[in-house]
């Protein structure tokens, strides 16, 4: 694409990306009380990619791993699940998460950070498309959405605690689907 045809859409991006915020500030000057859609996760997002993007976290490994660990306890929060469930996974995370890895070099660190970096993209992109597609069931597609891109892994973890975790996050997407079929599904008729 030449370079002037490049410049003409990097400006276009812009300029509707602007008029949609300032749709969504109009909204919300209209009515302050109704928020809307991943209007919390989008919170989430940019705070930790402006922490994520600062230089010099990859070399304070205790900083960067408490930051990838907020990210995902925060993103988590903005799922809807029952509460015990929430709150035995963020515990559970918590509480089996590694604050170093030995063997970690700054270059791994420095591919997680782009890692991470992407999955915040993701969501981001998923919730302006969710934002776009408005749907019984796009909350919950939405918060599988943010389940599935969460920058975790089983290394993040300790070893006897991986599968705990693994089976919490299978019930929250179970609660996810479940909840789904029931929004999508008739009601019943009455005799």
């Amino acid at each position: 694409m030449p370079y002037h045809e490049t410049k003409i859409n990097e400006l276009a991006s812009f300029f509707e990306s602007r008029q949609n915020k300032m749709v969504m500030t109009t909204i919300s000057i209209i009515n302050p009380n109704q928020r809307t859609i991943g209007e919390d996760v989008l919170g989430v997002v940019d705070y930790y990619q402006a922490i994520f993007e600062r230089r010099g976290l990859t070399e304070r490994e205790s900083e960067f791993r408490m930051s990838k660990l907020g990210l995902i306890v925060d993103l988590i929060k903005t799922t809807e699940m029952p509460d015990d469930l929430a709150s035995d996974l963020v515990s559970t995370i918590i509480s089996a998460w590694r604050l170093s890895i030995p063997g970690r070099t700054i270059e791994d660190m420095t591919d997680e950070k782009y890692t991470i970096l992407g999955s915040t993209e993701a969501i981001r992109s998923a919730v302006l498309w969710a934002r776009d597609n408005q749907s019984p069931v796009i909350k919950k597609q939405l918060d599988a959405t943010i389940q599935f891109s969460l920058p975790m892994k089983p290394i993040d973890l300790r070893e006897e605690d991986v599968q705990k975790v693994h089976d919490l996050l299978n019930d929250a997407m179970e609660y996810i689907a479940d909840s789904m079929e029931s929004e999508r599904a008739p009601a019943p008729s009455l005799p």
